[in-house]
């Protein structure tokens, strides 16, 4: 994830926040423990220990990276849980970038920290995994576009990353109708429907490759992208029900990484990678 904040933050001359969230130690007590008193002593040591593990970690991440770093790179040591640290840094970033592993403790893939970023940030999460090449150019951007709002804002993000990092673009559309009833329920459409479709919604979409593919979208998008690829996808599409901020195929995408996934959010703040304000965000 690092890795991966640094090039967004070289392409697009952004600051990169690498963020720790760290925690006192907690006591083992058992009925026949003597009452433990957590002095001053103890949390110095603990904060020392996670400023020293911050400043490791952003110096390896520099160093692989070959110090080609246009803006500058902060640490960013905060106490508390990790989503609710994130969640709160996120709140001015530009793009939000996540491991799927939580580190130091025997998790579910995904942690604890990637679902609630998913659900509470307002700008681009996006899901690195563990063996993906993050120091590496993206060899395609892959978007799933169904014409919703959310599709909408993923294809003008995902169009900003493959201009950023020159990246060929695939648009996909799965052929198979969602099973739940959508306002932007269309009828098959040819190829050639379907790229008017995006370049309206954006027209530097004229050079892509767009394609109609057969399939439910929860099957065809993960498999259209590799471990060298970035796949969009919006956080909500037209199967999604109404109130729900991470529909079915978002959630199934970031799942099962194969590819480092991007979600992004229609009502989110417009942020364009282009654009030096903001910061990149690192956990």
């Amino acid at each position: 994830a690092l890795d991966r904040a640094l090039r967004i933050a070289r392409l697009t001359h952004r600051t990169t926040r690498v963020v720790h969230a760290w925690s006192a130690p907690a006591p083992v007590v058992t009925p026949l423990s003597t009452p433990f008193v957590f002095d001053a002593q103890l949390r110095d040591q603990a904060l020392h220990t996670a400023s020293c593990l911050l400043e490791q970690e952003i110096a390896a991440g520099l160093e692989r990276a070959g110090y080609d770093v246009a803006g500058p790179v902060l640490g960013l040591l905060r106490e508390g849980l990790a989503p609710a640290v994130l969640a709160e840094a996120a709140e001015e970033a530009a793009v939000v970038v996540l491991g799927t592993r939580a580190h130091g403790r025997v998790t579910a893939l995904l942690g604890t920290a990637v679902p609630h970023l998913l659900h509470r940030a307002t700008c681009p999460v996006l899901v690195v995994p563990e063996r993906a090449a993050a120091g590496e150019p993206f060899r395609r951007v892959v978007v799933g576009f169904d014409g919703s709002p959310s599709a909408q804002a993923a294809l003008r993000w995902a169009l900003d990353v493959a201009h950023a990092d020159p990246t060929q673009l695939v648009v996909l559309r799965a052929t198979d109708e969602r099973r739940l009833p959508s306002p932007w329920a269309h009828v098959r459409q040819s190829a050639a429907e379907l790229r008017a479709e995006v370049v309206a919604c954006d027209p530097r979409a004229e050079h892509a490759d767009v394609q109609l593919v057969p399939g439910n979208a929860d099957t065809v998008l993960p498999s259209a992208a590799g471990p060298e690829d970035l796949l969009v996808v919006g956080s909500r599409g037209r199967g999604g029900l109404k109130g729900m901020l991470l529909g079915s195929v978002s959630a199934y995408c970031v799942s099962n990484p194969i590819a480092t996934v991007a979600v992004v959010r229609a009502d989110g703040k417009p942020v364009e990678l282009r654009l030096d304000e903001s910061s990149a965000l690192a956990d």
